[in-house]
């Protein structure tokens, strides 16, 4: 057993199932109606290069000129790679290159648009609807694992559900909430005050002119909903090994 997978399981056994089985969090977020990357995915190696030229030519007639590819291990105690701002062209040899012939059939492979974030944000909302986001500035991906200090936070408040922002500028907050009001309601009589729980990752990139969300991730898991059962450290600790395996 993984040691990520036995750190989840000491606070929530679902959220370990789900690492085990190393799920899509494009999928999980597509599913609930948000937002993602065009993308095209292959279940080997060996397809990616049988079937790769179409998918690419697929999504740059979708209108996507730079590519990050995703390298995700079938067995989680491999190593998964990733690239981005790779040119079409590239893409092939940086696949060929990271992976050995033997573990051609023990990856799958995944191509999507890359562009760069002006911001990067995790949103997490418990089961009372609390939403708490944390945003840097560019990429997410050292927020999302802790490895960066929050530069911009929101919070909801638990009583009214008015949005407390940490910063002043009026076109930011509007494309931040805009975010947030993506995320569907968890119940449809609950009203819209009420989101879904759960993690989310999500960027910020210029479309036509205005701040666009585009999400990454969702993960449906309690663990969020859970500060008094749990300590604050073993969260962390969680939280930290979820990401770094499923974030790509």
């Amino acid at each position: 057993m993984n040691a990520w997978y036995r750190a989840a399981e000491i606070a929530d056994r679902s959220l370990a199932q789900e690492l085990l089985e190393g799920t899509d969090p494009y999928a999980a977020a597509r599913e609930i109606g948000l937002p993602t990357p065009p993308e095209v995915r292959y279940e080997s190696v060996g397809a990616f290069l049988e079937q790769g030229a179409a998918g690419i030519a697929e999504l740059e007639r979708q209108g996507v000129s730079n590519f990050y590819v995703g390298l995700r291990p079938h067995d989680p105690q491999l190593v998964k790679h990733r690239q981005f701002g790779l040119a079409a062209e590239d893409i092939s040899t940086y696949v060929t290159g990271e992976i050995p012939d033997a573990d051609y059939g023990r990856y799958v492979v995944q191509l999507a648009e890359y562009a760069p974030a002006r911001y990067g944000a995790t949103i997490i909302i418990n089961d009372e609807g609390t939403v708490t986001l944390e945003m840097v500035d560019g990429e997410m991906a050292r927020l999302a694992t802790g490895k960066q200090t929050p530069q911009y936070t929101v919070h909801s408040d638990p009583f009214t559900g008015i949005m407390r922002y940490s910063f002043d500028d009026v076109a930011l907050r509007t494309s931040v909430w805009r975010a947030i009001s993506r995320i569907p309601s968890a119940e449809a009589d609950t009203g819209p005050q009420r989101r879904l729980p759960g993690y989310y990752e999500v960027s910020f990139i210029d479309r036509g002119g205005r701040l666009t969300p585009i999400f990454f991730d969702y993960k449906k898991t309690a663990i969020y909903s859970k500060p008094r059962r749990f300590d604050e450290d073993t969260l962390k600790t969680v939280a930290n090994t979820a990401l770094s395996r499923d974030t790509l």
